[in-house]
């Protein structure tokens, strides 16, 4: 269908006013309910299911492993230095080819396969030659005429395809200045190497961490420093052994049940075997000790790690419950030098290791995910297959992986230790003046102090933080930034939120001066300021850079860039917005195609399709897009991205009516498909909190009410296709509630699969 807008208004009938009906009682509802509380919030409401069953609710807040990556930004990350200006641009120059270099991976297969076919079909035309001249084959059979067909179609269908990848990668390549082998080094080696860069740095500042740990617990314990510490290290060690000895006792006593039980029921050699109920009695009695075998383990691993955070030497891997309170003063003091000497010396090993290639950054722990968090990409990315192939050829050696766990064991039980606090208490702790910016040792002794004043009811949390630690983990990160310059939870808290809002609608608008003054406006420490504005940066890197790949590039890689950023436009409103994630979802379906005759050449290469694509291009004119119901596909004309997004919500509403049998050329049809692409570019508006990221020639949409909507559509529509007139009048009864309603109807049940 077309697309309407400014230019094909044309005067029209006049219809029957009736009142503007705005956004309340049960569409205002749903509609208001999806954008807070998600797209799958209002299925259930419009969808009866039978049964209906309860999901569990998600437990709130930050996971374990979220809080360990908190307490790593509160200390680790904070003492790497972040990413030259050189650095992000060579990293936005990759990522900009990265589109064609996934062209160039892709038509390598198809020539795989097409070696593969063709190698098939000269065996088999050997195999003929030699039956037709009467020879006895000494394995396997000849072909039939229509297994040659098959594979000569098959050939002819692979290098039609390897013919449009080229036609779309050597434009592209002169685009990026480069050639195939240029852009493979960019990504297979500029990449891998960017990312070992910063992991080398933050492996080293691990290291350097975990050895300021070890140097402070090797003098802390000896017997001229301060009794308090050593009495409160052996009180620690009493109670660790003394659960230690209630596990080992409980597993002397399933050994015992154990030797009564022989496989058939006997007993020991030369003893009775054991009757029916007596088995049933010793199995019963092992599976109890096993269950409370496993509960007092899990206690103990919970106490050390609890402990460990006063004492870190609680956590060497070296230690055992029990092997310090018994030892005379010496004695102690050698032991606990023995293992601070080990730990040291491991470290020492683990940084020879990375230098010399023994061990690879990729299988030391925590550090893929912190350089990933560092560079500001996802590591389940395109850029993250890249670096699993590279671990994939290039393994650590044995020895080498458990010198290093062995080396960082006392930090990782750190934040292990932290991450069972919880953000709030992370940040809490942090807000304290004391760790902030300090070493992890020094953050969990304030996590555990804070946690045992905040449990004797000295204090208590700040209940805005612990709101949004509920309700809005993401915004932690920012808070704890914000308190490492010693301001207090309160503040903090509200200028992380100013902080998120900045950045949300960085990453629809892609506004990037208005965000860095907003920022700066905001946060009152400068240098951190730009920390912000730097990280927020990269975080939005792939908008930003596809961007910038538009503006950098011709016509060629023009195109895949602008396909990508559309979706990617999609893909963040279908955070907050139903129609923008169905017709995102059938971008990831492939079933949008650019609205050019040389796009549409590139794409469909199956005769029947390419032709009725290219009637159905002739027939349009000059419409920002349309649907075909022969080919299931929607076509948008090339423009502004957020404007093809616009569209493509447009044209996704034409897909589902026709999916669900509703005839197109209708004023419904028509009405409904402006009210989706007027829902989703004031969620835009709104996300972004700037009304001027609508595309101008949408600006009448989202300014007109419901019912001016329905008579400017009309008027357009039976203006422009007078045989149809009748069609496009409002009908009888018409309400914008209904229409809308029954739009959300269907789109809801198409994402949940419900017919």
């Amino acid at each position: 269908m077309r697309d309407l807008d400014q230019r094909s208004t044309r005067p029209g009938l006049t219809v029957q006013d009736r009142e503007t009906e705005p956004e309340t009682g049960v569409v205002g509802a749903l509609l208001r309910l999806q954008g807070s509380a998600g797209n799958r919030a209002v299925s259930s409401l419009l969808v009866q299911r039978d049964p209906v069953v309860a999901a569990p609710a998600p437990s709130p807040g930050m996971s374990a492993e979220d809080v360990r990556q908190l307490a790593y930004q509160a200390t680790v990350l904070r003492q790497v230095s972040p990413m030259s200006q050189e650095d992000q641009r060579s990293l936005g120059t990759l990522l900009s080819g990265f589109p064609v270099y996934e062209n160039l991976l892709a038509r390598d297969e198809k020539w795989r396969q097409l070696n593969e076919v063709n190698a098939a079909q000269v065996d088999y035309q050997r195999r003929n030659e030699a039956l037709a001249r009467g020879e006895e084959l000494s394995g396997g059979t000849g072909a039939s005429p229509e297994l040659m067909a098959d594979l000569r179609s098959q050939a002819q269908a692979l290098t039609q395809e390897i013919d449009a990848l080229n036609a779309r990668i050597w434009p592209a390549l002169h685009e990026l200045g480069t050639d195939e082998a240029g852009l493979r080094h960019r990504v297979e080696e500029g990449f891998p190497a960017m990312w070992a860069a910063r992991a080398h740095a933050i492996a080293d500042t691990m290291l350097t961490e975990n050895e300021n740990v070890v140097r402070r617990e090797q003098t802390r314990y000896r017997s001229n420093v301060c009794s308090a510490d050593v009495e409160g290290l052996l009180n620690a060690d009493r109670r660790l052994q003394a659960r230690a000895n209630q596990i080992a006792d409980l597993r002397r006593q399933r050994q015992e049940v154990d030797a009564r039980l022989r496989p058939g029921g006997e007993t020991l050699p030369g003893g009775v075997p054991e009757g029916l109920e007596e088995m049933t009695r010793d199995n019963t009695a092992i599976a109890t000790l096993d269950a409370r075998i496993g509960e007092l383990e899990a206690e103990q691993a919970g106490e050390r790690s609890a402990q460990g955070l006063a004492y870190p030497i609680l956590l060497s891997d070296s230690y055992r419950p029990g092997s310090i309170a018994g030892l005379p003063e010496g004695e102690r003091e050698q032991l606990i030098g023995s293992w601070t000497t080990g730990t040291l010396d491991n470290i020492a090993r683990t940084r020879a290791n990375i230098a010399d290639g023994t061990l690879k950054l990729w299988d030391l722990r925590d550090v893929p995910e912190l350089t990933w968090r560092a560079l500001g990409i996802p590591s389940s990315g395109p850029l993250g297959q890249v670096i699993e192939r590279h671990r994939e050829r290039e393994r650590s050696e044995e020895h080498a992986r458990e010198v290093a766990v062995a080396a960082l064991a006392i930090t990782a039980g750190v934040v292990a230790g932290i991450a069972t606090a919880g953000g709030a208490f992370v940040v809490a702790a942090a807000a304290t003046g004391v760790s902030a910016g300090i070493g992890l040792a020094q953050l969990g002794h304030d996590v555990q102090q804070y946690r045992a004043e905040t449990a004797a009811g000295q204090v208590s949390v700040d209940p805005a933080l612990a709101d949004i630690s509920r309700n809005q983990p993401q915004l932690l990160p920012i808070v704890m930034d914000i308190v490492g310059i010693g301001m207090d939870v309160g503040s903090a808290i509200g200028i992380a939120r100013r902080v998120a809002q900045a950045e949300r609608a960085l990453t629809m608008a892609g506004d990037v001066e208005r965000f860095a003054a907003e920022i700066r406006r905001v946060v009152p420490d400068a240098a951190l300021a730009e920390r912000v504005i730097a990280r927020a940066q990269s975080d939005s890197a792939v908008v930003e850079r596809v961007q910038a790949a538009v503006a950098a590039l011709g016509t060629g890689a023009r195109t895949q860039a602008n396909l990508t950023l559309t979706q990617l436009m999609l893909e963040i409103g279908a955070e907050n917005n139903v129609f923008a994630e169905f017709a995102a979802k059938l971008m990831r379906e492939d079933r949008v195609c650019l609205m050019s005759e040389a796009a549409i050449r590139a794409k469909l290469t199956d005769p029947a399709k390419l032709a009725a694509a290219l009637r159905d291009l002739a027939s349009v004119g000059a419409a920002n897009g349309f649907y075909s119901p022969e080919l299931r596909m929607l076509f948008v004309a090339e423009r502004n991205a957020q404007a093809m997004a616009g569209t493509l919500v447009h044209e996704s509403v034409h897909f589902l009516q026709h999916a669900n049998g509703q005839p197109l050329l209708t004023f419904m049809a028509e009405y409904q498909a402006f009210m989706a692409q007027r829902d989703y570019l004031l969620s835009v508006a709104r996300v972004a909190g700037n009304p001027d990221v609508v595309p101008a020639e949408y600006r009448w949409l989202v300014t007109m009410q419901p019912n001016e909507v329905a008579r400017r559509v009309s008027q357009t529509y039976r203006a422009s296709y007078p045989a149809l007139a009748a069609a496009y009048s409002i009908p009888a009864g018409f309400t914008p509630g209904q229409a809308r309603h029954d739009l959300a109807l269907m789109v809801t049940c198409a994402l949940d699969g419900v017919r």
